[in-house]
């Protein structure tokens, strides 16, 4: 009995110590996020991916859905590629343009300029 008293007040004072609850930190894209956003978008077309299937993923991936929108748009914009190596050239195209806008968006910012 006095066991199982001792248990009791153990595990009954547990309940007074619970750890905090964990911080959970948003995700903040660098660079390396949206080039390979850049590449998924150009790869998804390819595969036959429509532009409305893509426009209707730009919207769970706010906050950051300006920069998705763009690069849907502007993937889906250019002509359709017919071989391998045209491919190639609007992947790598379009991940340089994503990394172009990443690297220069601190200025921008700086300078007030949208989109920060």
């Amino acid at each position: 009995m006095r066991v199982a008293m001792v248990f009791v007040l153990l595990f009954s004072g547990c309940s007074l110590f619970r750890p905090p609850e964990p911080v959970v930190l948003p995700f903040v894209p660098g660079c390396a996020d949206y080039v390979a956003l850049a590449r998924a978008v150009v790869d998804g077309r390819r595969a036959g991916q429509s532009r409305q299937e893509q426009r209707l993923q730009v919207d769970e991936a706010a906050p950051h859905a300006a920069v998705h929108r763009a690069t849907v748009e502007s993937v889906y914009d250019w002509p359709r590629p017919t071989t391998a190596r045209d491919w190639r050239a609007l992947r790598e195209t379009t991940a340089a343009a994503a990394e172009v806008r990443c690297v220069n968006r601190p200025a921008r910012t700086l300078r007030g300029g949208w989109p920060p």
